[in-house]
């Protein structure tokens, strides 16, 4: 693979951290040294330049949280104002050019700015509505807050913390049913789209932000409707009619939807859970390789054979299983 995605190299970062910091920023760096004025990020980059047919979700806010809570001085100050400016200006992008107005969720204009490609939730295409892109704007919106207020810039910092809530209660308010979270076209609001995506569970992630019913419901819906396989978390669920073992985000396993899962339940007070799915990534990467993605049902390599961010979760997770067997001993 010659091209660094948009949301490639925010996985790739929180593997190289403990490690290496510099790097990790690096990856951060590649994607935000092409950001266009309107904030905007390229689909991917490459040695020739970059693309801007498509973008990816802005899931880098997320990242850099994940990171800073692991390794607190992971980078300069010099580093984390450059990566403040970057994200203001990513987050007003989508806030600005991806919803009709502030009383309106944003959404993905094609499933491959989502990242999740040809999921079942594009099924009628887009534009799409769904909770995955609010969560992930909401943790851009608490990353900023927190470096403004590390900064001592406490006007900033709850400025930011207003949007996050806006955008929560929105969220909620738009597209949770009582049961689960739901995927919307703006242009035919009466669609009923798939819900049996393992996208659905993304607001997980907020934590303590999301009200405690909510959580309870999603974890319980994950657990019930057999997510989680004995591989890892399938994208799409096994029952699903719109399952297909090798259907890319359709069914297979994936590393970043598998720690995004992962950091989703240890939020929610479910470490267990969280770490019986980490070891069961572990062990499909070492039955299986480092590949793009993988059979949920046989844990078989699909597609490429060596994956970057496959190998960056792995890190990721020996390592958080690591400092928990310390813990434990």
């Amino acid at each position: 693979m010659i091209n660094i995605w948009s949301w490639d190299n925010a996985f790739s970062a929180i593997g190289l951290a403990a490690i290496d910091p510099d790097l990790a920023f690096s990856q951060f760096a590649t994607v935000f040294d092409w950001q266009d004025e309107s904030g905007l990020l390229p689909d991917f980059v490459h040695d020739a330049g970059a693309s801007f047919a498509f973008t990816k979700p802005p899931v880098h806010g997320w990242a850099i949280l994940h990171i800073l809570e692991a390794y607190r001085d992971c980078f300069s100050s010099d580093q984390l104002v450059y990566l403040r400016d970057k994200m203001e200006k990513q987050l007003s992008y989508w806030l600005t050019h991806t919803r009709a107005n502030e009383q309106e969720l944003s959404g993905y204009f094609h499933g491959n700015d989502s990242g999740w490609d040809n999921a079942s939730f594009f099924d009628h295409g887009g534009p799409v509505v769904g909770p995955d892109l609010p969560t992930f704007l909401c943790l851009t919106a608490n990353c900023i807050a927190q470096l403004y207020r590390s900064a001592e810039e406490p006007h900033m910092a709850n400025k930011f913390d207003q949007i996050r809530t806006q955008l929560r209660n929105l969220m909620i308010k738009q597209l949770w049913n009582g049961e689960c979270f739901v995927f919307r076209k703006p242009a035919q609001p009466d669609l009923v789209l798939p819900d049996t995506s393992l996208a659905q569970f993304m607001p997980l992630l907020l934590g303590s932000d999301l009200p405690r019913e909510i959580a309870d419901k999603l974890v319980e819906r994950f657990n019930a409707q057999g997510f989680l396989t004995e591989w890892g978390p399938a994208t799409e669920n096994p029952q699903s009619a719109y399952y297909e073992a090798d259907g890319y985000w359709r069914g297979p396993i994936w590393a970043p939807t598998t720690l995004l899962i992962f950091d989703g339940l240890c939020r929610q007070g479910e470490i267990r859970l969280a770490h019986e799915l980490a070891k069961r990534f572990m062990r499909t990467c070492e039955a299986s390789g480092m590949a793009e993605n993988f059979d949920a049902l046989t844990g078989t390599g699909l597609r490429d054979q060596a994956f970057a961010w496959t190998s960056a979760v792995y890190l990721r997770f020996q390592n958080v299983l690591s400092k928990a067997q310390l813990t434990s001993a």
